[in-house]
């Protein structure tokens, strides 16, 4: 499920690392695994509020090198490390196990933009892990 929203901008602090596509949405080819579990363990493994995953200054389309960065409720530093600008996102939905569903989604994403059926603007493009199984996706649009 996808719907064309207008999203508000929000600036956040988190936990960041430069990584490159998996190219199959396996979290672990990616190095993403390894920085959950870096910002878990800071965390003592519980999360506070609204976990988001950021996905921002990109080297060029989904195919390159971009930022990531987890974040949560709770503000651990003097100013923000990452803002996503206002604009239209495409938004999608990702349920079942994770994160095999979120994964899928990601490739769905992907494959839809290399058709040309979304333009992308690779601004900035964010995940809210609503519930263990819901995580929804959202896709700055150019």
């Amino acid at each position: 499920m996808n719907s064309r929203v207008w999203c508000s901008s929000f600036s956040r602090f988190g936990e960041s690392q430069r990584m490159s596509s998996a190219g199959d949405g396996a979290p672990e080819a990616s190095g993403m695994g390894r920085l959950w579990e870096r910002f878990l363990a800071r965390r003592a493994g519980a999360p506070v509020g609204i976990t988001r995953a950021i996905y921002d200054q990109y080297e060029t389309d989904h195919r390159g090198a971009c930022r990531v960065t987890i974040t949560d409720e709770l503000e651990e530093g003097d100013a923000p490390n990452v803002f996503v600008p206002e604009g239209w996102y495409l938004r999608y939905v990702a349920c079942g196990p994770q994160p095999s569903a979120l994964g899928a989604a990601w490739r769905q994403i992907w494959c839809l933009s290399e058709e040309g059926k979304i333009r992308r603007s690779y601004r900035a493009d964010y995940e809210v892990h609503v519930s263990p199984s819901r995580v929804e996706v959202y896709v700055a649009l150019a």
